[in-house]
């Protein structure tokens, strides 16, 4: 939820409440213990060939360049150029065949997929949080909430899938398109299709108690910090759908 996205009828008190949501993302996200999990669930998931057959696929030299890639975008420095590189996508679009590996390559680790799971878990959290703190006379009805749900899981992907390929894009910014294509065929291979989907799978699961702790602590918090404008403000809604953004390629 963005900033200034409020609940029909009801006002955020002050910046305290983003305080909040910070706090509880801090407790909730362990990176450590983010990491035991998803290992964990690796290590149980397939057979020692299995084991082998990704340990080689991720020591390959085009794995291992595009990984250093990936750190390299990830250092504290490379904000700033992250930003000039998204300004100037917009004098500058991608080509089309740029941004469609791009999306193979979406397609074949299912970031944004897992993404929008997290997001979806931690709007179920906050929305329950919400519903139980409010009188029920100022609830949403049980239609109304999915409505909203399916609005939110439908912008929520479409971000989401947006925000990943820009990413992507930025990432594997010194990628030839030979090279691009080369990486997205080792990932949609069998070997990197397993370690995936094993990888994706133990992700999801530590996110998605992440976000549900992160949804029940500042759910519980927020509906106490929100109060009705007027008497006969509309029902609460628990969160408000971020608008979509968007890559658009070049001709």
């Amino acid at each position: 939820m963005k900033a200034g996205a409020q609940p029909k009828g009801f006002t955020m008190l002050n910046p305290a409440v983003f305080d909040m949501l910070r706090s509880s993302m801090n407790k909730a996200f362990v990176v450590d213990k983010i990491y035991r999990t998803v290992f964990e669930h690796v290590k149980k998931a397939g057979s020692l060939d299995d084991l082998h057959a990704a340990l080689t696929m991720v020591r390959s030299p085009m794995a291992l360049k595009f990984t250093a890639w990936e750190v390299e975008s990830s250092k504290p420095e490379a904000l700033a150029q992250a930003q000039t590189f998204m300004s100037e996508l917009q004098q500058n679009p991608p080509t089309k065949e740029r941004v469609q590996v791009m999306a193979r390559l979406d397609d074949a680790t299912g970031g944004s997929q897992l993404f929008t799971e997290a997001q979806m878990a931690s709007f179920w959290a906050t929305a329950r949080a919400v519903r139980a703190a409010v009188p029920a006379e100022r609830r949403q009805s049980e239609e109304e909430l999915k409505k909203t749900a399916e609005t939110f899981k439908a912008q929520s992907a479409q971000t989401a899938r947006s925000q990943t390929i820009a990413g992507m894009l930025f990432m594997y910014r010194m990628a030839t398109q030979e090279e691009l294509e080369q990486y997205a065929l080792l990932l949609e291979s069998k070997t990197g299709r397993w370690l995936s989907d094993y990888l994706r799978a133990g992700l999801r699961t530590a996110l998605t108690e992440a976000m549900e702790a992160v949804g029940k602590e500042f759910g519980s918090q927020l509906a106490q910090k929100i109060v009705p404008s007027k008497p006969s403000a509309s029902p609460v809604s628990p969160v408000s759908p971020s608008p979509a953004g968007s890559v658009a390629p070049g001709r």
